[in-house]
């Protein structure tokens, strides 16, 4: 949303409670300033000079909200609060993952794993298409960011084409609403209002479910192993075993063709969990090679890659500082090898 369509949104902001924002920019002078904030709203975000663009929230000033801590290298891309409305309590959440962006996962589980809630109500950009929230194609993005949802029980909001009463022109779908078990969200519409972009306006209201529990346990599910840790060849054979217990009617309803869907891939994703190589053998013969390496020196290599992949995209300051404080840990916990053993 740019300045510009902040502007057109005045005159119908004084129903409008909060506004979730991606891919705005700000006023860069002396520090990062919202632009066209209405007069009665305060704005949230973690812009700077270096980032003026990513994430904001804007809220209206008779409530109480109160911002939350982010990544460093996240922050510009995700704001966050809490805030105390007369129908419950919010975790607000506006996400902005840039196209070039190839992983999903490395901007939305950071933040999932530390500040969700059951009353976490996320707005997010997430240029990923998926029919579930009416792009005209599944793609790798989205498949991944359905997988995430799931994993973490994010009821998505969005609602089909079919039970929409207006529907924007020029637009991918790739902007999604979810929220967690302790928040029903209704009335989720596209509003006619011109956005000036290929993103159009999104109205919704929220309201808090009393009757859920305080305390939140996340799903914890058994990942999919990667490509490169599945034996193909078993892989095969166990999905050709599953689907021929499988039956495929023909003349199938909307609703029976996602079942489907989701049948068949509970039967891939299976085979590949079974088809998993055991990398236990291949840890075992590596430390014969090498006695000195431990699970503590992998985890301190692990997490300096991380680091380096965050500052070869990001090239800020901060990163650099993180991603050259990592390296010296690693490289003070490494045994005196010659750097031919290393």
């Amino acid at each position: 949303m740019s300045a510009n369509q902040l502007a057109s949104l005045k005159e119908s902001l004084s129903d409008i409670d909060f506004v979730f924002i991606q891919e705005h920019y700000a006023i860069c002078i002396n520090s990062s300033v919202l632009a066209n904030v209405p007069p009665g709203y305060v704005s949230f975000h973690s812009l700077s000079m270096d980032h003026a663009y990513g994430a904001a929230i804007i809220v209206k000033s008779c409530y109480v909200a109160k911002p939350r801590t982010l990544p460093l290298h996240l922050s510009n891309y995700v704001s966050c609060i809490d805030v105390t409305t007369c129908v419950g309590s919010f975790r607000l959440m506006s996400i902005y993952v840039r196209p070039t962006s190839g992983d999903i996962s490395s901007t939305l589980r950071p933040i999932l794993d530390v500040h969700l809630s059951p009353t976490t109500v996320c707005a997010i950009d997430s240029n990923a298409k998926n029919n579930l929230w009416n792009s005209t194609l599944t793609d790798r993005k989205g498949l991944e960011l359905e997988s995430i949802l799931s994993d973490y029980r994010l009821n998505l909001a969005n609602v089909p084409i079919c039970d929409l009463d207006f529907i924007p022109g020029g637009t991918s779908f790739v902007d999604q609403t979810f929220a967690g078990d302790g928040v029903t969200i209704s009335r989720w519409f596209f509003l006619s209002i011109p956005s000036l972009s290929d993103h159009p306006y999104i109205y919704f209201e929220m309201l808090a479910n009393s009757h859920h529990p305080v305390v939140y346990t996340p799903k914890i599910t058994k990942s999919i192993p990667h490509i490169s840790s599945i034996n193909k060849s078993t892989l095969i054979n166990r999905v050709a075993v599953g689907l021929t217990k499988y039956v495929f009617p023909n003349d199938l309803t909307c609703d029976q063709l996602q079942s489907q869907i989701v049948n068949l891939s509970q039967i891939i994703s299976a085979s590949a969990r079974s088809a998993k190589v055991d990398t236990a053998v291949v840890a075992g013969a590596f430390g014969r090679r090498m006695p000195w390496w431990t699970k503590p020196l992998c985890a301190l290599r692990a997490k300096t890659r991380q680091s380096y992949k965050i500052w070869s995209k990001l090239r800020s300051a901060e990163s650099r500082v993180v991603y050259q404080a990592n390296k010296a840990e690693y490289q003070r916990e490494l045994p005196n090898m010659s750097p031919l053993e290393i």
